[in-house]
């Protein structure tokens, strides 16, 4: 049996993209793309993804996720699913809504966060990029203010918290494996300071258990997570 955390295997699956040199647009990275990324994150692959065709920088960081054992079942609440963009996010009847429309990148991660406490969810959505860890997601507000912003994970802080090296998909701005700044899945280096850094997001080891469903009350939540660890599962 592996005896890696959930983290390290998420990790595992995001440098093995790292490494083939993935760069959108390519007729080889559009496979990649539309075949394993975007399909292993959703489950349904698409076979004529073209640069530009989706914004999947949520769904890398949820295929990374998936690789790891994440739970499809909590599709409604998953990191990528959810946040994948700022200003919008459908709930189904667990939520007791239909759907939300909103209009702020704010309002809409503090319904995020409201949504999770209100079904016992136990991950963890936070304004406190100091404190990340590797495995975990990154938000990246648009630097022209507007609401859709931009999902990494996070691969190392530095010592002293001030940096973060994050790996990506659906960028620019990221560096591949030859140091060649491209579009595809990368690696760059943020300050942890910049102001458009902003939002936290971090799974709970329930997310990669496949027995557990969001419980109505986070006592029930609490409960399960113990009897993982006195089963001795290690997840993260």
């Amino acid at each position: 049996m592996s005896t890696q955390t959930w983290r390290e295997i998420a990790l595992d699956v995001a440098r093995d993209f790292f490494e083939q040199d993935i760069v959108d647009g390519t007729e080889f990275g559009n496979s990649v793309i539309g075949l394993k990324i975007i399909g292993n994150a959703t489950g349904r692959s698409d076979p004529t993804y073209k640069n530009g065709k989706t914004a999947w920088c949520g769904l890398f960081v949820q295929c990374c996720y998936r690789g790891a054992g994440f739970n499809p079942a909590l599709e409604v609440a998953s990191a990528g699913k959810a946040l994948e963009v700022y200003g919008r996010y459908r709930s189904d009847a667990l939520a007791g809504a239909a759907a939300w429309a909103l209009d702020t990148r704010t309002a809409a991660v503090e319904k995020i966060v409201d949504l999770h406490r209100r079904l016992g969810a136990l991950r963890q959505v936070t304004k406190t990029p100091a404190s990340v860890i590797p495995g975990d997601i990154l938000l990246h507000c648009n630097e022209d203010g507007s609401w859709h912003g931009h999902v990494m994970m996070v691969w190392s802080p530095s010592t002293d918290s001030r940096l973060v090296t994050v790996i990506e998909g659906n960028s620019s701005r990221t560096l591949g494996p030859t140091g060649a700044q491209r579009d595809g899945v990368g690696m760059r280096v943020l300050k942890l300071a910049d102001p458009y850094v902003d939002w936290v997001v971090r799974p709970s080891d329930l997310d990669f258990d496949r027995a557990y469903r969001y419980f109505a009350k986070r006592s029930q939540a609490e409960a399960a997570a113990r009897r993982l660890v006195a089963e001795g599962v290690r997840h993260g």
